[in-house]
């Protein structure tokens, strides 16, 4: 745009607020998958000092999905520029961070709950019910043995060749 002789630029971007504390880059590092230039890894490491505290502050390392949490803001590791020496941090405030972790216990509390409930059911049912006698096996009778082995010469016979000899059996 210009105007009066003189070159104005607009451009829209979200409100900049100062930070209680100060950033100071280290180190940057950029790894990137052998044979392509994908990024694999970038991560800063950066000096955090409270605002007019006295001393070095504390060294941390910020890398993608491993942000710095200080003083209820989140720094995240956003991008890089200037040939590598550069590190982009995008900065988010967010008061409700307590919120997805609410929700994990809430879930975690119902389906407790929900197999509490089923648990007791089963137990509650199980003992009221007089189970069938389960149908056992018992080798040791003689008289399942016999009727056992009488099944064995009947099939035996019916199965042998015209002709042929009846087989040893008991009478």
């Amino acid at each position: 745009l210009s105007h009066a002789g003189r070159s104005w630029r607009i451009t829209l971007r979200p409100r900049r607020l100062p930070l209680p504390h100060t950033l100071t880059l280290l180190k940057f590092s950029h790894d990137r998958y052998p044979g392509t230039e994908i990024p694999r890894n970038f991560s800063s490491r950066l000096r955090v000092r409270k605002e007019g505290a006295d001393g070095m502050g504390r060294e941390v390392v910020v890398s993608m999905n491993n942000p710095l949490r200080h003083g209820g803001l989140a720094h995240y590791q956003a991008g890089f520029a200037d040939n590598d020496r550069t590190s982009i941090l995008h900065v988010v405030r967010n008061p409700v961070w307590w919120v997805p972790y609410l929700a994990c216990a809430l879930m975690t509390a119902g389906l407790l709950l929900e197999f509490g409930r089923h648990l007791t059911a089963f137990t509650v049912r199980r003992k009221t019910e007089s189970p069938a006698p389960s149908p056992r096996r018992d080798h040791a009778d003689p008289r399942r043995t016999a009727r056992r082995a009488e099944d064995r010469c009947r099939g035996a016979s019916r199965d042998r060749a015209p002709g042929g000899a009846d087989p040893p059996c008991a009478a």
